[in-house]
């Protein structure tokens, strides 16, 4: 027999730990059924941990909204919570003149979505800024920063389970079925199999959330968003911060569609290092300085294939691609 539940979220990474924290404090009764063993193993443990801007997104676009509003949103709990996280603030570079153009677009874009904080740099205020970079002209984004995501969704998990959420580990989804009566039944595989008939679920599976959609009965498929794959590569470098900021390149244009170059990203030469050496971190996509080691304290295993970002703010002074 089905057990009766109020709310099910799938998924403990970030959006799920988010979604689930907001609604526990709700009032809701929560459960979190995640198929791996710890919190954030899937995608919120790959990415370049920084904290957008809300420059490239279309005007009045639900990424521009969120990305604009949720960026104070999450600085201020970085504060509020202890998370640690910098400030650190991004250039996107014009390598050439041909490129001043694009700048300019992302200036008018950025300003459209309520960036309003976007300075222009010339290449003489460019090369005084960031000595290691020659460039026709720079756009300074300085609310860009970046955030230790394991630890802030560390502290999603405390305060969902404070308010009585709870998480029930190597519990994957198998599928389910919409009830006559506009509930959901998941079943959820594991060691101790269930049946879970639902008021709410939240699917936040990442890059499963699609193919868990299709997995239930009664959810009309062309509601099913289609799902989008980007790979990206990261490599290390041994050697000090050449850089004072994440460095972006201007979007260019290939076959018709825009891409991105290979790009640089640091930290400030004063950063600490965790740990392990201080490196730059090159992706085919966004890029950032971590670092190479893991601190003991919280590193996961290594199966989750953290690498620790060097940019931090200093204990004393502490408070998700394009941007």
């Amino acid at each position: 027999m089905a057990e009766q539940v109020d709310t099910v979220v799938i998924g403990a990474g970030v959006v799920g730990l988010a979604c689930a924290r907001t609604l526990a404090q709700a009032g809701r009764d929560v459960i979190v059924l995640e198929k791996a063993e710890d919190i954030g193993t899937g995608t919120s443990s790959r990415n370049s941990e920084v904290i957008h801007g809300g420059i490239y997104y279309a005007k009045d676009s639900l990424k521009a909204l969120c990305c604009v509003e949720g960026k104070h949103m999450l600085y201020d709990y970085c504060n509020s919570h202890g998370i640690e996280h910098n400030r650190i603030g991004k250039v996107i570079v014009a390598i050439t003149e041909d490129e001043v153009p694009k700048l300019e677009e992302l200036k008018a874009k950025g300003a459209a979505n309520g960036v309003n904080d976007l300075t222009w740099l010339g290449a003489a205020q460019m090369k005084e800024m960031e000595p290691n970079v020659t460039a026709a002209a720079g756009l300074l984004s300085p609310s860009t920063g970046i955030i230790e995501s394991h630890a802030y969704m560390l502290s999603l998990q405390g305060e969902l389970e404070e308010r009585g959420g709870m998480i029930a580990f190597n519990t994957p989804v198998l599928g389910g079925e919409v009830l006559p009566d506009g509930r959901i039944r998941i079943r959820a595989g594991g060691a101790a199999p269930m049946e879970l008939d639902c008021s709410l679920v939240v699917n936040s599976g990442g890059l499963y959330a699609q193919h868990i959609a299709r997995a239930i009965e009664g959810i009309p498929a062309d509601s099913i968003l289609p799902a989008y794959y980007a790979k990206g590569h990261y490599f290390t470098i041994a050697g000090k911060s050449p850089f004072n900021h994440l460095i972006y390149p201007a979007p260019v244009v290939a076959a018709s569609a825009p891409i991105r170059r290979s790009t640089w990203a640091a930290a400030p030469s004063s950063a600490p290092t965790w740990n392990g050496s201080t490196s730059p971190i090159r992706t085919r996509s966004t890029t950032a300085w971590m670092n190479a080691g893991r601190r003991a304290s919280t590193a996961p295993s290594a199966a989750t294939g953290r690498a620790w970002r060097t940019a931090r703010s200093s204990p004393a002074t502490r408070g998700c691609g394009p941007s």
